[in-house]
């Protein structure tokens, strides 16, 4: 009963670029304007039963507006109490040359292109959906990105290459961060990684988290989800960088 229907439109044409808006209509529940307002934060759902019922978390909206804001796009929603939703997205992408996106120049007004060069940077993170996330925002830059999905596949990876930098989430199956972290900085066998730079990924941003970290032997937090001026930041701080604009 009911219907889902998801549309592509072509706005506008460019040159070497099109304006494209998507969107996902559904027959569902739908929200009053008190729900909508709150809707793109984390952690905000419409219902609190929405949750129990359907197990979400309250992030993926939030990490959706995250990612069409990096494109520069723009994101919305509109809805009536029990009729339904229009969920949409609009974006400018490059035309492509044989199935390759062409490079996109728009990014270097935040002067990162260059940075990280010769860096191998190691993502530890379970989630697609943030490893897809942190990878966008890394290609920006010459550092080369190795992702894992727990803390056990980054101890494997530790002794098979080195890597400058650890991005480490804290909630994982196998083996969380926090555990790995631990056997990082106090096992011998990893003691080439002593000093290597480690940056917390965590979406329990609740007070004290940060100095848990720390005491862990991190060296620095980023709450999820991750802002990329903060996580250029960061790398910077820890690599002796170039300050990113």
């Amino acid at each position: 009963e009911g219907e889902i229907t998801i549309s592509v439109e072509q706005l506008e044409a460019y040159t070497n670029s099109d304006l494209i808006r998507v969107s996902v209509i559904d027959q569902g529940i739908g929200m009053d304007q008190e729900e909508l307002d709150e809707l793109f934060t984390p952690y905000q759902q419409a219902n609190a039963t929405i949750q129990r019922q359907f197990g979400g978390t309250g992030l993926g909206l939030a990490i959706c507006k995250q990612i069409i804001e990096h494109l520069e796009g723009t994101i919305g929603v509109k809805s009536e109490k029990d009729k339904g939703s229009c969920f949409w997205f609009e974006v400018t992408l490059p035309h492509s040359t044989h199935g390759i996106p062409v490079e996109d120049t728009h990014t270097a007004t935040i002067n990162i292109q260059d940075l990280y060069r010769g860096l191998t940077i190691l993502v530890v993170e379970d989630n697609p959906t943030n490893q897809l996330i942190i990878e966008s925002l890394l290609s920006k830059t010459q550092a080369t990105v190795v992702i894992v999905n727990n803390g056990q596949e980054a101890l494997n990876t530790l002794l098979e290459q080195r890597v400058d930098l650890i991005l480490m989430d804290g909630q994982m199956p196998v083996l969380n961060g926090f555990e790995t972290t631990e056997i990082i900085r106090g096992e011998k066998r990893y003691e080439a990684y002593a000093e290597t730079p480690i940056i917390a990924m965590t979406a329990n941003a609740f007070a004290g988290d940060e100095e848990r970290c720390i005491a862990l032997g991190m060296d620095g937090y980023l709450a999820k989800p991750i802002e990329p001026k903060k996580l250029y930041q960061l790398i910077n701080r820890f690599t002796s960088q170039p300050s990113v604009t």
